[in-house]
């Protein structure tokens, strides 16, 4: 099954269940980004198979906007305005509720469902603080890719997580002796039931 044909499925679902308002890009980013964490720790395979990078409203694929705005027209409709960031913002509304998503399972379909339920009437801005919140979106920093395998590591486990940071790409400088020491404090912690914060 194509993922490209699975991404335009889920983006139809969650603009549909919108109708008949709409649903910002902010929100459908972060509502597939959700999809795709649930589903990997189901599966141990994301939904749409998706490569994300944190940004500061964290974690972004520019695929999601891509694929919804080349469905413009027939599909989907796409109007633009000011964000509350202070940049621009899309709305996707749908034209038709009527459609099968023949590329998901019941299961994608439950989840998906589920999800909406629980988070669809978020503003961009409480769905952005939620995802901010998520203990597993915590490990990335900016500009990082998120790792789903992580999704399935025990956060109490110090030596699985340590396992972790050396296996990831490096994709910014390795942590300062002072930051790991916060880190494996902050496990510590954890471990012992004490509220601690990971490093971001």
């Amino acid at each position: 099954m194509a993922r490209d044909a699975v991404l335009r499925d889920v983006i139809r679902f969650f603009v549909d269940s919108a109708s008949p308002r709409w649903v910002f890009r902010t929100q459908l980013v972060k509502l597939v980004f959700l999809a795709d964490y649930e589903t990997y720790r189901i599966r141990k395979q994301s939904l749409t198979g998706l490569d994300y990078v944190v940004d500061h409203q964290g974690p972004f694929a520019w695929d999601i906007p891509n694929t919804a705005g080349a469905m413009e027209d027939d599909e989907v409709n796409v109007t633009e305005g000011a964000s509350a960031y202070g940049g621009r913002e899309y709305r996707y509304s749908s034209y038709s509720t009527q459609r099968e998503y023949e590329n998901l399972s019941a299961q994608d379909r439950a989840l998906l469902q589920r999800l909406w339920d629980q988070y669809g009437d978020y503003t961009p801005t409480e769905i952005v603080d939620l995802v901010h919140k998520m203990d597993f979106v915590r490990h990335f920093a900016i500009d990082e890719h998120i790792d789903f395998r992580l999704a399935l590591a025990d956060p109490k486990d110090a030596d699985e997580l340590n396992a972790w940071r050396e296996r990831r790409p490096k994709t910014r400088p390795s942590r300062s002796p002072n930051e790991a020491a916060q880190l494996m404090h902050a496990l510590h912690s954890m471990r012992h039931g004490e509220e601690a914060h990971l490093l971001p």
